[in-house]
């Protein structure tokens, strides 16, 4: 995926290796953080997400 976006210019710059540091920066901290997969198949039932399609993006939640 990320060859396929350099390859039409628009390269993949950004991502977190550890969003409790970015928190932890801004006088936050992580309340939750999950897949967005694993969120939408808790959601419904009727209609499932394929974890591998979209195993790069999470929600995270921040607290103070």
């Amino acid at each position: 995926m990320l060859d396929g976006f350099s390859s039409i210019g628009a390269p993949w710059n950004t991502g977190f290796d550890d969003i409790s540091k970015l928190a932890e920066k801004v006088g936050l901290s992580v309340k939750e953080n999950f897949l967005i997969a694993d969120y939408s198949n808790g959601m419904d039932k009727d209609f499932w997400v394929d974890p591998q399609l979209l195993d790069d993006y999470s929600i995270c939640i921040f607290q103070r």
